[in-house]
């Protein structure tokens, strides 16, 4: 059963990578174009925040739905990565291809995630729609963006 702890830990996730890609806005930040692409994905991730916190307590499926938690173990794993790229982001040296190729797994891994987690019921599968939508949404762009600078991403998820 997915509870109020599992999307406050995916809210601080989301979070997480929106604080990745403010300080690869801040690194590019010679290239208004290139800042505020990472800037807007930043923004991007906040609001995905503010919609995993917003969600009401009262829709929360009943246990016997049978609705499976997102994988926290995954959620947890992912948060320590960030955190950690977060503290050395200053030691590394980081290119526009490895930020693109890094950012590109990461949105990968979240659209994964809540795929799975759409099994969910009523309020709560439309919450996670929403994101995964926005995650495809994401990907498409680093995908675009980093073609026009001749920077290769794969295609699909």
């Amino acid at each position: 059963m997915i509870r109020g702890e599992d999307l406050e830990r995916l809210a601080q996730l989301e979070e997480a990578v929106g604080g990745l890609y403010g300080l690869f806005s801040a690194r590019f930040a010679g290239s208004a174009p290139v800042a505020e692409f990472w800037r807007n994905l930043a923004r991007e991730e906040t609001v995905h925040a503010a919609y995993l916190r917003a969600f009401p307590e009262d829709e929360f499926p009943p246990e016997e739905t049978g609705t499976e938690p997102d994988d926290r173990l995954q959620v947890e794993l992912s948060l320590r990565y960030l955190d950690r790229l977060r503290r050395r982001a200053d030691e590394i040296e980081v290119s526009l291809e490895g930020a693109l190729a890094l950012a590109y797994g990461i949105e990968h891994s979240l659209a994964e995630r809540h795929v799975r987690a759409r099994t969910a019921g009523g309020g709560l599968r439309r919450l996670f729609e929403r994101l995964a939508s926005d995650d495809d949404e994401h990907l498409a762009r680093l995908r675009s963006f980093a073609a026009g600078r001749g920077i290769f991403l794969p295609a699909g998820r």
